[in-house]
């Protein structure tokens, strides 16, 4: 189901189930329902698993971003975005090889 955006970004199926985990530490991070394809080539996510990530502001190349890290471990996970076509009008843009599939 496309959700329309400038980037398509389209709900998953129905049946994703699992969850994403910190690769780092096994944190679990992300439920797989809350995923959908932003098309900007990185996994996001529009809710997180309760207190298990952390944000943090970071200033950085000229301007203010909120930075994602593991809750456990301090990992950088990625960074959170405005996004106004999601349920919690947010973007989680993760990096691949922050995260871990568990589950279906």
């Amino acid at each position: 189901m496309s959700i329309g955006h400038k980037f398509n970004v389209k709900q998953p199926q129905a049946n994703a189930g699992g969850q994403y985990t910190c690769g780092t530490c096994g944190n679990p991070l992300f439920s797989a329902d809350k995923q959908f394809e932003a098309g900007c080539g990185f996994p996001s996510f529009w809710a997180h698993i309760e207190a298990n990530v952390r944000q943090q502001e970071l200033d950085s190349y000229g301007r203010t971003r909120t930075q994602l890290v593991c809750s456990r471990c301090g990992t950088h996970l990625g960074h959170l975005f405005p996004h106004a076509l999601t349920p919690s009008k947010l973007r989680y843009c993760i990096s691949a090889q922050a995260i871990s599939k568990e589950g279906k």
